[in-house]
This record gives structure tokens, sequence and C-alpha cells, in this order.
């Protein structure tokens, strides 16, 4: 899902061969997916923050500041029914980046404002009702509710995951919500368990066929919103940042939306150029200084080590010149192992 490229640049690949024969040792491993199916739900712990969660009334205002102070990038929501029912739907930083770009445009009376303020001032409709956080669910129709029975294996989780939904519901059999099990949290786990698929982790990039996908990518030089509204009609997460010369050296992520709340300006910084939105974001130290990045020849365990290292939800495949040639997202990584698991059956 996360990517098509914009701008393109030649790239040598290594020899063919190398990627058949190394893909089809590959195959012979599955030990991944089977430690995924030894290990219950339950076994896995919750977040250190616990889960966080909101009801389908709150205000948007309240629930932007909620995934802010929390440092998360969404959340499930309770949306209650009749005669005491309930379900459960997800809010993601997205859905609120697609509300705040459909709703302004650069010729109202933003600037005025910071982001906090606009939340709060777009919770009103036309007729002056409130919107609340049950209406702006998936309204990206990035990010669907998948409740999993607390009973079912992590193999289960992996599956979901990856198919591009960012987050997976726990639910317990009187449909209490137990836990959130992201990407990143599969992530983590396949590298505290590498010693489980040693085979795999000298491999390259390029023969496990990773990183193939193209980049979006924005130009210093254009609109910081710009960039924001690529990440939505693209339906990605993310854009790469290259300067005139085609050089990546940054990168712009649903993410950033949230932590350049820190500063007044952050609006203002919306319709500033991105060299100059990147600049106030990284004044507050929310965010390394540069995209991280690897070549086609790095190995996995390479791959997964900056992943684990950086604490981040992509690395960009680069040229021997630095030109951005792919991207290797988390959802990729867990559709390598689901491909596997799916050859071998």
């Amino acid at each position: 899902r996360d990517i098509l490229f914009v701008s393109t640049f030649s790239c040598n690949l290594p020899n063919w061969s190398l990627f058949t024969r190394g893909f089809v040792t590959f195959l012979k491993s599955s030990t991944f997916m089977d430690l995924l199916r030894s290990h219950k739900l339950s076994q896995l712990p919750s977040t250190h923050h616990g889960v966080v969660s909101l009801n389908g009334t709150d205000t948007l205002n309240h629930a932007f500041q909620t995934l802010v102070r929390n440092n998360i990038l969404g959340a499930p929501v309770r949306v209650d029914g009749p005669n005491g029912s309930h379900a459960y739907k997800v809010i993601d930083i997205v859905d609120l980046v697609h509300f705040v770009v459909n709703l302004y445009s650069e010729d109202e009376r933003l600037f005025e404002h910071d982001l906090h303020e606009i939340m709060a001032r777009s919770g009103q409709s036309n007729a002056g009702k409130a919107f609340t956080v049950q209406n702006v669910c998936d309204l990206s129709h990035c990010n669907p509710c998948v409740p999993v029975a607390e009973t079912a294996d992590l193999s289960k989780i992996a599956d979901a995951l990856a198919t591009g939904v960012h987050r997976v519901l726990v639910i317990d059999h009187e449909g209490t919500l137990k836990n959130v099990i992201t990407q990143s949290a599969i992530v983590e786990f396949l590298w505290k368990h590498r010693s489980h698929f040693t085979d795999i982790l000298e491999k390259s990039l390029f023969e496990l066929n990773l990183g193939a996908k193209d980049v979006v990518s924005a130009k210093t030089s254009d609109l910081a919103i710009d960039a924001f509204r690529s990440i939505i009609t693209r339906k990605v997460t993310a854009v790469g940042v290259v300067n005139h010369d085609g050089v990546l050296i940054d990168n712009i992520s649903t993410r950033d939306l949230r932590t350049a709340t820190a500063s007044k300006d952050t609006v203002k910084h919306l319709y500033s150029p991105v060299a100059e939105f990147l600049a106030a974001k990284h004044k507050e130290d929310v965010a390394p200084a540069t995209a991280i990045a690897c070549k086609s020849t790095d190995t996995f365990a390479q791959l997964l080590e900056k992943i684990h290292n950086n604490k981040i939800h992509r690395v960009y495949v680069v040229n021997e010149h630095y030109h951005p040639i792919g991207v290797v997202s988390l959802k990729d990584i867990l559709d390598l192992f689901a491909r596997l698991d799916a050859d071998r059956q």
C-alpha cells in the first residue's frame, strides 16, 4: 500500500540469479511463523502506556490531544449501541490529517490558530452540531477496525497486519478490549526472536525481493501541506523528501502532524515550503535529521537492526547517488513471512 514512485532514477541491480537462488533458500525456512503459532495473544504484553482508548462521542480535539499526549498514532474507539451493546472502531492520525486538509483551504484565516485550536473549531458542523470521533473513524479508508479474539495465536495477527492494517484489537469473550497490537509490536517480536531464522538474516534485500516498491517523494521547495495531501491521495503513511538533485534528505510522515504541534506556528508551517517545515520539526528534536536508508545489497539483519534501533516504520532504499529507488515498510516485512508460509503450505 505504501508507495508510488514520483521520480525515476537508474539502478544497476545485482545478478538475477542471486535473487532466484536466495529466495529458493528462503522458502525452506518457516520457523518464525511456527513461532507465532506457538504464542497466544494473551502472552504478548500491552504497550508501555497501557491501552489508550476513546469514546465515540468524544470531540475531535479531545481525540487529537489524546494521541499527542500518549505519543501514539491511533486508538480504538468504543461506540455504544442500544440495550447496553457496544462495538469498536479505530481512529488514526491520518484520519485527522484527512479531515483538516479537506476542511480548510489556504485562503481561510487559518494561520491565527495552532492545530489544537483548529481541531476544536473544526469540531462544529455547519449546523452547529459537534462532529464526534465516531464520525471521523477511518475517514481515510486506510484503517479498518480488525478485532481478534484473545485466544487466537500471533500468526492471526501477523496475517492481518501483513495486509496493511496498522493495528489489531484484541477482544475477550465478553467483548472487552484487552490489548492493541501494532505492526511495530510484531516486528519487534521478530527482532527479539531473530535466532529462529538465522538463515534469512544474511540474505540481501534484493535476494528477498524487499525494497522493490517505489517511493512517493516531495521536493524541499514543495509546500508541506501538499506533502500531506500526497499522503492522503496516494494512501501512504510517509513521503521521502529529496533536494533539487534528487538526493534523499529527509522524510515526512503522518507522525509529523502530531509531533509538530509542539510549535504554536504548526499550521503556518504547513503552508511553508517543506524545507522550512522540516527545520521547524527538527528544532523540536522530534525526529531524526535525515531519513533512514540502506542499499539493496544490505542484509535483512541490517534492515531489522535499523528499524529496531531507530524505532521507525520504514527504511528507504537508495542507489549509489543516494537517490531513493525503493522503500521497505513494516507491512513488507510481515508480508514476506506471510507469503513464505503460504508457499510452504
